[in-house]
């Protein structure tokens, strides 16, 4: 009634979508939840909306909702928005990489974390990593953001073999362990970072220079009685996997 009062013309009011989940509003707010007020001030349309929250940037705002007409009152952060949007990215292998942005979490239903491939190139490619897949892990290290890829890619000597467990945006359920070659040779490596509107800073990063040395590999062969199976048994394999 109090917003008929106001806006006699409106056809409607403002609700919850779907919080970024992870984010600041996703222990709080639920999809159908209806803004009534925030900070004090009731809540007619987009514009209105805009403006309290571009002015408490790094602050909490008081946000009154109406869920399945119970009022409700939270007291919620207001992230930089710059802050989850990529500013920097990663050419690597033929390709790039960059942090998951907010576009993404939005569209697909996950966090605002982690790094995901823009562009497989070459070498991601070549592994089975394709466009939109999130890394993960690179070897037994954990990658939640672009410094630590970078930092563990850069220890790797040349020509290393390294697993890489990722998932893809399309298949979020669905975690997969890939052996990557990793070659620096024919490829830029290196880090390209925003500084103005269409002036972006490239930063080279410099690999590992020792040599790599593949890891010896040894086997045993059980030993049976049976002349038959004593001819074969050198050229049988059991192959593992979950």
């Amino acid at each position: 009634e109090e917003v008929r009062k106001c806006n006699s013309e409106g056809t409607g009011m403002l609700t919850v979508s779907k919080p970024v989940k992870k984010g600041p509003g996703d222990k709080f707010l639920k999809p159908g939840d209806i803004l009534v007020r925030v900070n004090s001030e009731l809540i007619l349309d987009f514009i209105c909306l805009e403006e309290i929250i571009d002015s408490n940037v790094g602050q909490s705002i008081s946000v009154e909702i109406d869920r399945a007409g119970e009022q409700k009152i939270f007291d919620i952060p207001v992230q930089d928005l710059y802050s989850i949007c990529p500013s920097s990215y990663l050419e690597f292998g033929g390709g790039s990489i960059n942090q998951l942005s907010y576009q993404f979490a939005i569209n697909y239903g996950v966090p605002v974390e982690g790094i995901v491939v823009a562009n497989p190139g070459y070498l991601l490619r070549d592994t089975g990593i394709s466009k939109r897949s999130v890394i993960t892990q690179i070897g037994n290290t954990k990658v939640p953001d672009l410094d630590t890829f970078e930092k563990v890619i850069a220890s790797y000597p040349n020509e290393s073999f390294v697993p890489v467990k990722h998932w893809h945006l399309d298949s979020k359920h669905t975690e997969m362990v890939s052996i990557m070659r990793l070659q620096f040779t024919w490829h830029l490596f290196g880090r390209r970072t925003k500084k103005t509107q269409g002036n972006w800073e490239y930063k080279a990063i410099e690999p590992s220079k020792e040599e790599y040395k593949a890891p010896k590999q040894q086997t045993a062969f059980p030993t049976v009685s049976n002349p038959a199976a004593k001819a074969l048994i050198n050229s049988m394999v059991v192959v593992k996997f979950s």
